[in-house]
């Protein structure tokens, strides 16, 4: 006698009226989880795709233009108002893994049906398999080894959506920018070179403000003052109305570098005065000496001369080489000096200032300075021409015709502090009070306070008032919204690839799941008590213990180990229904198990 047909749970495109496990006869939709539908996961890689791309075109803006404007609040780092720029991102993330998520768990609740459907699958990887249950972290090498590879596929893009939240976090980054508001600002140039022979210049008031400066600089470790930087010396101008604020402005003039030419004096003759009553220094340079003497009223002297060259020209001794010298007699008699020969040099240069201070941050220099062609030169020919001819002064020696005492005492003054402070700079600096008398020690510090001396008058005898306009680059610190360059290419990344696999999974499975009609959704009471409580599950599954033990049969085991009462050899022997129970085929007859 044949067998009769086993129905399953499965049903085929031509069938007009599937066969339901709930209500066995009678027409009733299909059940398809939402996830899955395709109005739900096509637009949803969709607007992952659009965001990817997004992403990349954000962070390039974002570096083109340095950044977007963002409020003062808004860019605060602590606060409600900061919270306005990290959460927006993170919600999108948590809302992408929401999805994914549901799209996962709906896969995995439809995994066993669809393995019965097919009727290609053992209990342990149908029936009795729940992969809801099983760690996110681990699921999909269970799935793997069970051959279920979309549901590995999933599992490992949950686990990557864990990545979305901290990145999508640290997506938006509030920077100090270097931001330049116009492309130039129009100020006044108040200074053009020119040789400069005001009353201050005159009786020394600005000579012996800037010894007093460069005897300070070095003793209390003073910065140089506003447009002086260095040894470089730039006229005066106004400044930006930006003053204050963090950042920077840049300017195109001209500059003066003062060169001390400093070198160490050798040799120094001493001759001692009749009667011991001092010692008489002599030093020699080429065709140029000086001569001094010192007497026993200080252990310790020091002082400052200018060169005699040739016959005595005092029309030059404003340009001539200058000597700082030092002398002791204790522990014995020795002496040390110094030669400076100063020079300056002009030059046109891009000027780099602070805001902030207003003080100089970098000179660049921009090509040889030209008398009458270059910017701000119209009178700069007595510079570099004639009475100069290009020398500097010396700040020590002046052409004095007729001068007055207070004009001696200022230049007695100027002459005291300078070498002053270089002896009690060198007595700090090295904690050895005979190091002043090292050669090498001695010509650093004295070219050191000498520069400082040379650039700060250089202002006064070099440059003359003018006032001309002046275009201004200002670029200021402010704050902006900028696209973190590693979390855009991470999230786009993983969101592309959500999106791929995505959409083959979702392909894949649709096909798996042709044949499975579902009446209620799946992992609800109603679906486990309409699918477990139908004829058609009882003898699918009583056909496929027959089809194992069959198997195991040709294996070698004997009857009595296949299928008993009392022992579990068979795995479909816990759903196997007992001897002396009834099971109801199609046709409502019992029949005796």
């Amino acid at each position: 006698m044949s067998q009769p047909q086993v129905p399953s749970l499965a049903y085929t495109q031509e069938q007009q009226i599937p066969q339901t496990p709930l209500t066995p006869g009678r027409t009733r939709e299909a059940t398809e989880p939402i996830p899955l539908r395709p109005w739900f996961w096509v637009p949803f890689f969709v607007f992952l795709v659009l965001t990817a791309i997004g992403l990349e075109i954000a962070l390039h803006f974002s570096n083109l233009y340095s950044g977007f404007p963002i409020n003062s609040r808004i860019s605060a780092t602590r606060g409600v108002f900061h919270y306005l720029i990290t959460l927006p991102p993170s919600f999108v993330a948590m809302t992408i893994v929401a999805m994914w998520a549901m799209t996962d768990i709906e896969i995995k609740r439809l995994q066993p049906y669809v393995d019965l459907a097919h009727e290609s699958s053992d209990p342990e990887r149908s029936l009795l398999m729940d992969y809801t249950r099983k760690s996110k972290s681990v699921a999909w090498i269970y799935a793997w080894q069970n051959g279920h590879t979309l549901i590995a596929i999933t599992s490992a893009l949950v686990i990557m959506c864990i990545a979305l939240q901290p990145l999508a976090s640290a997506l938006l980054d509030v920077r100090d920018t270097f931001w330049e508001p116009q492309d130039f600002f129009i100020v006044n140039n108040l200074a053009k070179v020119g040789l400069n022979k005001n009353a201050q210049f005159t009786d020394l008031t600005d000579f012996v403000t800037a010894a007093g400066y460069a005897s300070s600089a070095i003793l209390y470790n003073l910065t140089d003052p506003r447009f002086i930087f260095n040894g470089w010396t730039v006229g005066p101008f106004d400044m930006p109305s930006f003053i204050g604020r963090n950042g920077s402005f840049s300017v195109a003039v001209p500059a003066i570098l003062s060169n001390p030419g400093c070198v160490a004096a050798q040799p120094i003759r001493l001759v001692t005065l009749p009667g011991e009553a001092g010692w008489n220094a002599t030093v020699i340079n080429e065709d140029c000496s000086v001569s001094w003497s010192i007497n026993r009223n200080a252990t310790n002297a020091f002082g400052t001369d200018i060169l005699q060259c040739g016959p005595t020209d005092y029309s030059i001794a404003a340009s001539r080489p200058v000597v700082f010298w030092f002398f002791r007699y204790e522990p014995r008699v020795e002496s040390r000096a110094v030669i400076c020969t100063p020079n300056i040099s002009i030059s046109n240069a891009f000027v780099d200032m602070d805001l902030l201070s207003g003080n100089i941050k970098t000179i660049t220099t921009n090509g040889s300075f030209v008398a009458g062609e270059s910017p701000y030169s119209s009178s700069a020919y007595n510079v570099t021409g004639p009475p100069l001819n290009g020398a500097a002064y010396n700040g020590i020696g002046f052409n004095f015709s007729n001068p007055t005492e207070v004009d001696i005492a200022r230049l007695n003054a100027i002459q005291l502090q300078l070498p002053a402070a270089i002896f009690r700079v060198s007595n700090d600096t090295l904690f050895d009070e005979s190091a002043i008398y090292n050669s090498d020690a001695i010509v650093g510090i004295t070219a050191r306070v000498y520069t400082t001396y040379l650039a700060l008058f250089a202002q006064t005898a070099y440059f003359v008032p003018n006032v001309e306009s002046l275009t201004m680059k200002v670029t200021i610190v402010i704050k902006r919204l900028w696209v973190s360059t590693v979390a855009a290419h991470v999230l786009a990344v993983i969101l592309i690839l959500i999106a791929a696999l995505g959409t083959i999974v979702q392909l894949a499975h649709r096909g798996e799941r042709k044949k499975l009609f579902l009446t209620h959704p799946a992992g609800t009471i109603a679906c486990a008590v309409s699918v477990g409580g139908s004829a058609q599950l009882g003898q699918l599954v009583a056909r496929m213990a027959e089809s194992d033990m069959q198997k195991q049969r040709q294996m070698g085991m004997n009857d009595d180990t296949v299928g008993g009462l009392g022992r579990r050899k068979s795995m479909f022997s816990p759903l196997m229904p007992r001897r002396g129970t009834f099971v109801r085929r199609e046709s409502g007859e019992p029949k005796t198990a």
